[in-house]
């Protein structure tokens, strides 16, 4: 499975390990999922929108601090999740921003 909306770093990438580390800490031990209008990536894995318990996007926090940038292709949510990365970037916010 990959969260559809984001693309956050990956293993040998700037950022990767607070990237991982705060994506497990949002997500716990469960989540709800939203498909979004791509069922699959290039590399044939499913694609989710992906919401913590309370009702959090998943994925807008982790551009909202800084830890992943917004797909750009695709997707219901593709307009917020650009506009929230554009004020992460402004602010420099988290890592990938400093």
């Amino acid at each position: 499975m990959r969260i559809a909306g984001i693309d956050a770093p990956e293993q040998g990438q700037a950022c990767f390990a607070a990237a991982t580390e705060r994506l497990r800490e949002l997500a716990n031990s469960r989540v709800r999922v939203e498909p979004g209008p791509e069922k699959r990536d290039p590399y044939g894995r499913s694609l989710y929108y992906v919401y913590g318990l309370g009702g959090d996007s998943i994925d807008a926090i982790m551009i909202r601090e800084g830890l992943a940038t917004a797909w750009r292709k695709s997707g219901q949510h593709v307009e917020t999740l650009r506009a929230l990365e554009q004020t992460a970037r402004d602010q420099r916010t988290g890592c990938l921003w400093r």
